[in-house]
């Protein structure tokens, strides 16, 4: 009988010392690194749990670690739970019900006139009085839930009215990407949204916490000495190209170990890294982009933004000092002492609207107009003007032309807009906002729409309200419904255009 040759993986274990694969983009709860937004979101899922919760919304980017860390949940028998998990939110309502009930195999009962989401529901609920009745607690975990149709959350929604007195029977979690944040957020989602009481939200790993997820990885399979297979001086180039996103650090280093290997190496080099990124993904190898100091920003990187947003609009900009937009950058790179705090709006000293906010990174990348951008160290980028694939990157160090993707790794989504807002008193247009500012906004859409008469003379009517939401549909914005003040500076822009 033919011996089966060992498998590559079981070759680089043996290699390298490894007791099993460290980096894999296959989740393992078992090589899980601890930072403390991984711990603390864990524990609020055990809370909910324990507390008996409705809803729980668990956000993070792509490869942060949600699906490791809902398997730990899953694999710790901390309580009595009977656990139902939906891989697949692109079903109807009423396929929904009937996956949910496969989950806890409950059986929908033969035809009886009433329809079949009927049937599951109550099948469901007698299940989970059942359970309850055993002093079992009952989890349905829903993953990729930003996908879910307004029916399908519409149902879950009336699933959680099932309850006594005390709590709830039916703990629903909400697993998904950032968007779905946004999607939670929609007006006509605000009976769920009420129902959420804990939202764990997972971002990137910042350049300290990479290298420590890295070697936690290395000690876990058995490395006594992680920096003598993965130098210490590597950490800022891994954390560079996979964004400190856990998944990509796993991708990067698989292929780098497998490089190594192939030179006869038993360490990792910087070149080995680079061929990996470039084998791995479209990564863009560039160098570390210039970055601006921490903290809040002080009146000069104020001017500079709004000189350069006047630029993008049009304006005929000088600031109330004489300083030109070409004079404002030049500004800015004397002058970059800063200050700290969470309200960095504050230290703004001028005249016009400063904004501050959370878009995707990517979104963030392609916004239209320049735009002050926080990275996931908590620097700070000012991302200036561009074509559909570059834009200017400026900071102390001067002004560069980058490719917009290659940036988007950098980014946690914070901003800081620094504008004129021309026409209205006070953002967001609400239903609560003056006439004037109604009758103002109306305008605006009828001039962008080319119509002769506006959809309102001042009250804040339904047709206002669905112009607003396919205005930020349109724009990949929050449809919130109002026009908040993102949404006016793009409106602001077509309308001069």
């Amino acid at each position: 009988m033919m011996n089966e040759e060992p498998e590559l993986k079981d070759i680089i274990c043996q290699y390298f010392g490894f007791t099993k694969i460290p980096f894999s983009i296959s989740p393992d709860p078992s090589l899980l690194y601890w930072s403390h937004l991984h711990r603390e979101a864990l524990a609020n899922l055990e809370l909910s749990i324990a507390g008996g919760s409705g809803l729980v919304l668990f956000s993070g980017e792509v490869g942060t670690g949600k699906t490791t860390i809902i398997r730990r949940l899953v694999s710790d028998a901390k309580h009595a739970v009977e656990y139902g998990i939906i891989l697949n939110p692109l079903l109807n309502d009423e396929e929904l019900m009937v996956e949910i009930c496969r989950e806890f195999a409950v059986t929908i009962p033969e035809s009886d006139g009433s329809s079949l989401k009927s049937r599951c529901f109550n099948a469901l609920r007698d299940q989970l009085i059942e359970n309850f009745s055993q002093q079992k607690k009952t989890v349905l975990i829903i993953d990729e839930a930003q996908h879910l149709s307004f029916n399908a959350l519409e149902q879950l929604r009336l699933l959680t009215n099932i309850e006594t007195d005390s709590q709830k029977l039916l703990l629903i979690i909400f697993v998904g990407q950032p968007e779905l944040r946004q999607l939670i957020q929609q007006p006509k989602l605000r009976q769920l949204a009420q129902r959420i009481t804990y939202r764990p939200h997972l971002r990137a790993l910042d350049k300290k916490q990479c290298r420590e997820y890295v070697y936690c990885r290395l000690q876990t399979v058995g490395v006594t000495a992680p920096s003598d297979i993965i130098p210490k001086r590597l950490n800022s180039l891994v954390h560079r190209l996979s964004g400190g996103v856990p998944r990509a650090i796993n991708s990067l280093l698989e292929r780098s170990l497998l490089i190594a290997y192939g030179e006869g190496r038993r360490r990792v080099h910087k070149q080995d890294v680079l061929e990996a990124a470039a084998n791995v993904a479209d990564w863009d190898v560039a160098p570390d982009p210039p970055k601006v100091s921490r903290g809040g920003l002080v009146a000069s990187l104020g001017v500079m933004l709004l000189a350069l947003v006047a630029g993008w609009f049009g304006w005929q900009f000088t600031t109330s000092d004489g300083v030109s937009k070409s004079e404002a950058v030049e500004l800015m790179q004397r002058s970059m002492d800063v200050y700290r705090g969470e309200n960095r709006c504050e230290y703004i000293v001028l005249p016009q609207r400063c904004d501050e906010g959370e878009l995707a990174p990517t979104t963030l990348a392609f916004f239209e107009a320049p735009i002050i951008a926080e990275t996931i160290a908590g620097e700070f980028l000012v991302l200036g003007d561009g074509d559909q694939q570059r834009r200017q990157l400026i900071s102390d160090d001067g002004a560069k032309s980058i490719l917009r993707t290659s940036i988007v790794a950098e980014l946690s989504g914070r901003y800081l807009l620094i504008w004129q807002a021309d026409g209205v008193s006070k953002l967001p247009v609400t239903v609560h906002s003056s006439e004037y500012d109604i009758r103002h906004l109306a305008t605006m859409f009828a001039k962008v729409d080319h119509q002769e008469r506006p959809l309102t003379e001042g009250d804040f009517n339904t047709a206002l309200k669905q112009r607003i939401i396919l205005f930020q549909q349109q724009h990949g914005l929050p449809t919130t419904g109002e026009m908040d003040a993102l949404s006016y500076f793009y409106l602001q822009a077509e309308a001069e255009q």
